[in-house]
């Protein structure tokens, strides 16, 4: 299993310091690996890109459908679960309006909110 989250600066200075972040990962770690034993890859790294926590940071694993259930879970266990983060549509080229369909590229801009729900 392999997960990657990324704590907000927010959470960090909500919660104290790294080190209590780290031990909170930990804590959850411990338990999470008891319920769903296996080969796991874990890294914890703030929005600047540091490291707080890691297991396995360098061992390449195929990710699975159950890692986004930890991801969220997690996240919403220190965010709460009415936090939200945009999602945007990007893309490169037009409308046709006679069709009403796009011509070109797009593509989701995933920032965060692995559940795709609309803000409230």
């Amino acid at each position: 299993m392999a997960i990657l989250l990324v704590a907000p600066a927010s959470a960090l200075n909500a919660q104290g310091d790294e080190g209590s972040v780290s031990s909170r990962v930990a804590e959850w770690y411990a338990s999470a690996a008891q319920s769903a034993p296996g080969q796991w890859g874990v890294a914890v790294a703030d929005q600047s890109g540091k490291m707080i926590w890691s297991l396995n940071p360098d061992q390449w694993l195929m990710p699975a459908s159950a890692v986004k259930l930890f991801t969220t879970g997690y996240a919403r266990s220190v965010l709460g679960g009415t936090a939200r983060r945009a999602t945007r549509v990007v893309g490169a080229g037009v409308v046709d309006t006679l069709r009403g369909e796009w011509l070109g590229n797009w593509a989701l801009e995933l920032n965060g909110d692995p559940s795709f729900e609309r803000a409230a």
